[in-house]
């Protein structure tokens, strides 16, 4: 069974993106800021992190930049899903910082289960 961490300070998104995951049987956990997925990506070991940039704390690029630094979690695929991706050189520094995919945010429920489900070969 897959585990997705879902990393964004917006409640809302975080309740939603769990949900649409765990209908298809996959684990999720949702952390509200940059420090708590740091601590908790050793311990819980997920399939595929999505991940918002803007964090209280550190933003998403210092979760991303962190993450692939650490020899235990760099091989953790990184969707950056945010609304501040508006235009190439944000897709571009999140691609450049390790990301295998970017989101931009507003998406429909079945465009982002698709979209990961395409990042990890199948759900």
């Amino acid at each position: 069974m897959a585990r997705i961490m879902i990393v964004d300070d917006d409640f809302s998104f975080r309740k939603l993106a769990c949900m649409i995951f765990e209908q298809h049987g996959v684990q999720t956990l949702g952390v509200e800021d940059g420090e708590a997925a740091l601590e908790l990506i050793s311990l819980e070991k997920p399939d595929l992190i999505l991940l918002d940039i803007m964090l209280p704390g550190i933003d998403g690029y210092g979760v991303l930049k962190k993450l692939k630094q650490d020899p235990g979690a760099r091989h953790i695929p990184v969707v950056i899903c945010s609304t501040t991706l508006r235009g190439p050189s944000q897709v571009q520094k999140a691609m450049g910082l390790g990301a295998v995919d970017t989101i931009r945010k507003p998406i429909a429920p079945s465009q982002l289960y698709q979209r990961i489900n395409d990042v990890l070969g199948g759900l």
